[in-house]
């Protein structure tokens, strides 16, 4: 299960791009330590960005994950194992699916696993989650789904991994 709000008292971050895309990073290698001393003095503007909370649920005990600031990835712990999955959105059946994996994604992580996989772009500000299969069997429909930040997402793994 995954569902995700604002979480209060964070701790601010500032995005570094030390790669080559780096979407929403507002520094980089160069500009670095000039922004930290900007930060430091306090000329800084803050984003607030929801997170993800997953939980597993075996049996009846419910095990809650680490917050998620960009993705959740799901996939089989074999190589080569497709996974079947029914979904549900706030409590109701989505869809049945054999895929490679899920991905739920935050509006932050929508640039990143998320936009390689096929889903869509979401302003960082929005507070939306994206669902997105990775190579869903064609029949079974499953396509990449924006929801509320607030909307719980269960995955029933129904096959074995």
């Amino acid at each position: 299960m995954a569902g995700g709000l604002p979480h209060r008292n964070a701790p601010p971050i500032l995005g570094v791009n030390i790669g080559s895309i780096g979407f929403l990073d507002e520094s980089n290698e160069r500009t670095v330590f000039n922004d930290i001393a900007r930060v430091l003095k306090g000329d800084f503007l803050v984003e607030k960005c929801s997170k993800l909370t997953p939980y597993i649920v075996r049996d009846t005990e419910e095990i809650r994950l680490s917050n998620a600031l960009n993705e959740i990835l799901i996939v089989s712990s074999k190589s080569s194992k497709v996974l079947l999955a029914s979904v549900k959105i706030n409590g109701c059946f989505l869809n049945r699916s054999y895929l490679d994996g899920l991905i739920i994604s935050t509006s932050v992580g929508s640039t990143a696993y998320n936009l390689s996989a096929g889903g869509a772009i979401v302003k960082s500000t929005m507070d939306v989650m994206q669902l997105t299969p990775l190579n869903s069997f064609a029949r079974s429909g499953l396509k990449p789904l924006i929801l509320p930040i607030d909307s719980e997402i269960e995955i029933q793994l129904l096959r074995q991994r």
